[in-house]
Formats: C-alpha cells, sequence, structure tokens
C-alpha cells in the first residue's frame, strides 16, 4: 500500500472507526475559500455508514485541516471482488506495457485474492516477459495505481511460468484497441471519432461490470440520444484564474445524453461539448455503435450510475467477444401465469387501418411498448407491482400482457396516491419471479419502447437481477422522440397524449398507460425518416 500521510492522520485521529474510507486527494478553490476532500468508500463489507457518520467524519477533517475553510467531503464507493479488481489490472497492463502485455500473456495468467489483510495480485509470464515487466517496475506502478481504485492495501507479484502452447510471440501484430483474450473485454475497431481529445487505448469492459471509477471505457449501441440545453452557470463571471478576465462564452451550452447497450446492460452517457464538437455529435443517431470513455458516477436525481464522456469514437464491435459467466435462460416454452391477450377495439381501425401505408420507421419490425407501476423510484429497493405492456407488429397492435403483482410488502401511501394501486388489489396476486419468465417471452426480439424508458427498464433490470433473464433488447423512448418531432409545453404523456389526439382513459395505470404510449409512438413514427 502506498503511503499516504494525510489518510494516516485521519485514521488515527478517528481511532481507526472508518477502516472502509481511505483519503485520496484534496482541491482548494481560492476564490470561494473552499475546500473538497476525497475519500474512497470500500462497500465490500457492507459497513453502516449514515449521515451521523458522515458528520463525524467532516469535523474530524476540519480539525485535521486546521483552517477557516468551507469544508466538503465526497466519497466514492468502490467494491473489491475477484471480477472487478482482475478488470483494473487487465485494463493498466494493456494500457502501461501495450504489445509487451498483448503478445506475451492473456487474461488467464491473472490472479486476483481478496481477503480480510487485503488484495493480492499475481502476474504469471515466461521468463522473458518476467524479465521485462520487472525492469520496468510494473508491479509497483500497478500498487500505486490500484491503491488509487480501492481501499483494500494491494500488493503485487510476478511469477515465472513455463511457456506453453498457444503463447503469442513478439513479432504479432497488437489490435488498435489493446484487448486481452479470455477476459470479460470486448474487442472493438475505432472508426471516426465524435468527440474530445486523445484516443481510446484499452478495449472496454462490460456494461455489467461498470462501477464508480474516474476513468472508464465502455462501448455499445446508442438506444436513445436527446439534446438538451442549459444555463451557463460561469457565463458573465470574472474568472480569478484568468486575471479577473469575465467570461464571454455561450449563455446557454448544450448537453447530449444517450443510453448505450452492449447486450449485458444499459447506461445513461452524457456529453457536455464545447461549440466546435457540436455539429460532430449532432450526427449521431439511434443504432450507431460507440466507444466511450470517461468518468461513471452515481447520478444524484436517479441514483442510476452514468458516464460523463471524455471521448466518444465510432467503433464496430465484435460481440462474440462478449461472454457471459452464466448464460442467460432462454425463453420458456409456454406461459405460465400471465397469457397475453389478443388487441381488438372498435376504434382501432379509425387510427391504424386508414388506408394509409404503415410508416417507415415501424415497418416489418415487432416493438413492445410497456409500463411498470411500482412501490417507489429506487430501481433497487422498489419492487414492480403492475406491468403493462402492448405488442406492435408492422405497425398494428397486436396483443396485450398485463398483470398485477404481489411485492409481498406494503405499498407506501404515496405511491399509492399516483397509481391507486392499494395493498388489497395486489393480494393474490402472482409475485413478479412468477410472472418474468412469461414478460420475458412476451419481449423476445422486440424493441422495448416506454415514455421514460429508462425508469422501467431500470426497474424491469434490477427486479430481474440474478434471476438468469437478461433483456438486452434495444430501448426507444417517446419523450426523446417526441422532442425531435415538435416543440411542447412540457413531455409528459398526458401533454403528448393531447398534442397528438390520443385519449387515455386511466393515466397512471400500467395497461393504459402503454396502450397510450403505444399509439403516441405510432403517430411520431410517421415523422422519423
Amino acid at each position: 500500500m502506498i503511503e499516504n500521510a494525510f489518510d494516516k492522520k485521519f485514521k488515527e485521529a478517528s481511532r481507526g472507526n472508518y477502516p472502509f474510507l481511505k483519503f485520496t486527494d484534496a482541491e482548494y478553490c481560492a476564490g470561494e475559500n473552499s475546500l473538497r476532500v476525497n475519500f474512497l468508500q470500500s462497500t465490500r463489507h457492507g459497513d453502516v455508514f449514515d449521515d451521523v457518520a458522515k458528520a463525524a467524519v467532516k469535523q474530524i477533517v476540519r480539525d485535521l485541516v486546521g483552517y477557516d475553510l468551507d469544508v466538503t467531503v465526497k466519497y466514492t464507493k468502490c467494491y473489491a471482488d475477484e471480477n472487478s479488481v482482475k478488470q483494473k489490472v487487465k485494463q493498466f497492463l494493456v494500457k502501461e506495457c501495450g504489445l509487451v502485455f498483448t503478445t506475451g500473456m492473456s487474461g488467464d495468467d491473472i490472479s486476483a485474492e481478496i481477503t480480510e489483510s487485503g488484495i493480492k495480485i499475481v502476474l504469471s509470464a515466461p521468463k522473458e516477459m518476467k524479465m521485462i515487466l520487472v525492469q520496468d517496475g510494473t508491479a509497483g506502478r500497478l500498487e500505486e495505481e490500484l491503491d488509487r481504485e480501492f481501499v483494500e492495501p494491494v500488493s503485487v507479484e510476478l511469477f515465472e511460468r513455463m511457456p506453453k502452447e498457444g503463447d503469442a510471440t513478439f513479432d504479432s501484430i497488437a489490435d488498435e484497441v489493446g484487448y486481452i483474450d479470455n477476459s470479460r473485454l470486448i474487442k472493438i475497431t475505432l472508426r471516426d471519432k465524435v468527440y474530445g481529445r486523445g484516443n481510446i487505448t484499452t478495449a472496454p469492459i462490460y456494461i455489467c461490470d461498470a462501477a464508480e471509477s474516474a476513468s472508464t471505457n465502455l462501448c455499445g449501441k446508442i438506444t436513445i440520444i436527446d439534446k438538451k440545453m442549459y444555463n451557463n452557470k460561469n457565463y458573465g463571471r470574472k474568472d480569478v484564474k484568468k486575471g479577473g478576465r469575465t467570461n464571454t462564452s455561450d449563455e446557454q451550452l448544450a448537453m447530449y445524453k444517450f443510453t448505450l447497450s452492449d447486450t449485458t446492460g444499459n447506461i445513461s452517457v452524457v456529453v457536455f461539448p464545447n461549440k466546435p464538437e457540436d455539429e460532430a455529435l449532432e450526427s449521431l443517431q439511434t443504432g450507431d455503435t460507440l466507444a466511450v470513455s470517461g468518468r461513471i458516477a452515481v447520478n444524484s436525481y436517479s441514483g442510476d450510475l452514468q458516464l460523463t464522456a471524455d471521448i466518444v469514437s465510432k467503433a464496430l464491435i465484435d460481440y462474440d467477444s462478449i461472454t457471459t459467466e452464466v448464460p442467460a435462460k432462454k425463453e420458456p416454452k409456454d406461459y405460465e401465469f400471465v397469457k397475453p391477450v389478443p388487441y381488438i377495439e372498435e376504434k382501432q381501425s379509425s387510427i391504424f387501418d386508414k388506408g394509409e401505408q404503415t410508416p417507415d420507421y415501424l415497418a416489418g419490425k415487432t416493438f413492445v411498448i410497456f409500463d411498470t407501476e411500482t412501490t417507489g423510484l429506487n430501481p433497487v429497493s422498489d419492487k414492480i407491482i403492475e406491468i403493462g405492456a402492448v405488442k406492435m407488429k408492422d405497425g398494428r397492435i397486436t396483443e396485450v400482457f398485463e398483470t398485477l403483482i404481489d411485492p409481498m410488502e406494503p405499498i407506501p401511501p404515496d405511491s399509492i396516491k399516483t397509481h391507486h394501486i392499494t395493498d388489497d388489489m395486489v393480494k393474490g396476486s402472482p409475485v413478479f419471479s412468477e410472472v418474468l419468465p412469461d414478460f420475458y417471452k412476451f419481449t423476445r426480439n422486440a424493441v422495448l419502447v416506454g415514455h421514460n424508458v429508462e425508469f422501467d427498464y431500470k426497474m424491469l433490470a434490477e427486479n430481474s437481477r440474478n434471476s438468469g433473464y437478461v433483456f438486452d433488447n434495444e430501448l426507444e423512448d417517446t419523450i426523446a422522440l417526441a422532442k425531435k418531432f415538435r416543440p411542447m409545453r412540457n413531455y409528459k404523456l398526458q401533454t403528448l397524449c393531447e398534442e397528438l389526439g390520443v385519449v387515455n382513459e386511466e393515466a397512471h395505470r400500467a395497461s393504459a398507460d402503454a396502450l397510450a404510449t403505444a399509439k403516441c409512438f405510432y403517430e411520431i413514427a410517421k415523422y422519423i425518416k
């Protein structure tokens, strides 16, 4: 473990009460006389760290600093398990050792052991390779790198192994982006860079493996993209660092947000470009495949992980390089608890059968437009209590899937005020584990569509975690599509229905909202090129 003087003082002052914290660095702003102190917070042991404990830590930091400053403390969560540690090791070796590593070692040559005393890394390499790693000081530099990523002490050992069949030679040609066989990394080929400085040199990790990190590479297909304008808080302000000059940048700046999917999961990506880079980002479309490098943190509003991009590049993705340790379950042969029923509505002829041609965007495609009602807004802790979905094939609604779900816990009163679903209503309904296989079967080979689909997808994905059913569908969001369609006072579902002449007779119930969303989706699709 690298010596850290302030961290040592903190542990002494706190009497070792917070072994799951480690000081990393601090940022001082002279203009505001403020200091932000950054800690890593290990979540591996599940230690209780509530607001009272955080207040105590803040006071200890203030006492150690000893100056009259506005002190804030930021915590970045980390979790050290075998998989996450090995991913960091692989990325470091490809980035720092380049051709030397990719031609002389493989993912099988790395072992990681996590114990109560710390993290032990063993690198196995042929004799010549080990000599290079020793001369290059690789073990020490790797320890420094991992020390910035994890709270636990790290040790790295180099082990000499006998050459084995299949070892690459030093005259092998390395990929443009460093990649390691037998690893949870994705093989890509970079194309045109869209945004940022520098290049992506390390293979992306799986989105399902992503965690809070200062630097991570991901890749995948864009399923939702949106552009927003926001007020520039620095506009007109004097910058002390630039001699008191007034900031004359634009009063409003652009932010691009899209969802990236690599078949292992989905993640929200945001880009804050400078003006000259707007044009290239404007060219991004749903279906483009990208490699993205940036910082991953928890979005304070949604509670989900979000990547703020530093580099965005179009890329070809070798999906065959993506493997899962536990293969996803196949769809069940038959529906067991919730059987879809044919969609029949007398008014359908006035909406879908006007003798008009099916919108090009819908022709030949299958969509499942769905909505969920839940016990709350937290995808990790809250439960789905109703699913409503309709299937649309070639522009026509063909089937309906709907069910209430017993969450096996009381529904909070605040949630009942929204959807009016009570404990008595869900009593006797199937539980989520019973509904899940049927809904999975209903969604196979379809694009999932929703109004603010990220929320419903996150609820679905989190409630399905560890079930073996992986929802790797592409996603479409009617909010993002509507913003490109026409300006409105807001983009709530009810507003969209009013704008498009769609009647939603029972708002905030899953089936009614799903059907209303489907009809809005059809109308918007007429304008999608």
